[in-house]
């Protein structure tokens, strides 16, 4: 039974949030495959008529894959436990827009990385770094009476179940912190500055240290 200041809340399996797929077990698996799913119903209605028309420059597909195509697939992500399991997927999608754009298929060989620079423009996986580590200082910040604070900080006992440990959000989170020379021993207190806070969320890190993004 879950209660929440004194009321009993109803269990299911997974609910909907704010546009999210929340599971009992934690997994986003599911929510994943939600985003790429809605993500290629977008590309495949734009595809034809817009991606793949030559008189629609490039700028102006990119302003559509930043600002439509990218959030809708990575609505939430702040708060993902990503696996590289799920980075490899969300790049696939990520990469079918931006080889489109230049004209390139995976048989010519062009590296993402290649891609990336030729359009001016970040690997998703850093943009969700950046959205992480925003809500990380979010939460540090928040008063302890705050849920999201409380849920952070929670412990919970009993045995863990058989088999590697699930990836947690704070593992991502490390994951970003590392990349950009901060400790998770120093982060708290360097999330208590907004503005440096901020400086650091929009630092670049060295290409090829995080995921797939070859």
């Amino acid at each position: 039974m879950i209660q929440l200041s004194g009321q009993r809340l109803e269990q299911v399996d997974s609910f909907k949030y704010l546009g999210a797929t929340i599971r009992q077990d934690g997994s986003i698996d599911q929510e994943i495959g939600d985003r790429i799913a809605a993500t290629g119903r977008l590309y495949h209605g734009i595809n034809r008529g817009f991606i793949g028309k030559r008189e629609v420059s490039k700028p102006t597909k990119m302003v559509v894959f930043k600002t439509i195509y990218t959030p809708t697939l990575t609505h939430s992500s702040e708060s993902w436990a990503l696996s590289s399991k799920h980075r490899s997927r969300l790049q696939a999608v990520e990469m079918r827009y931006l080889r489109k754009v230049e004209g390139k298929t995976r048989r010519d060989r062009v590296r993402n990385q290649t891609i990336r620079s030729s359009l001016d423009v970040q690997p998703l996986q850093t943009k969700i770094e950046e959205a992480q580590l925003r809500w990380f200082g979010h939460v540090v910040r928040m008063p302890d009476s705050r849920y999201p604070r409380r849920a952070w900080e929670a412990r919970y006992s009993g045995r863990r179940s058989r088999g590697r440990p699930r990836i947690k959000w704070e593992d991502n989170v490390q994951r970003a912190l590392g990349e950009r020379g901060v400790s998770w021993r120093h982060a708290r207190s360097k999330a208590n500055n907004k503005k440096e806070w901020r400086a650091l969320c929009k630092t670049s890190t060295p290409q090829g240290t995080r995921g797939p993004t070859k």
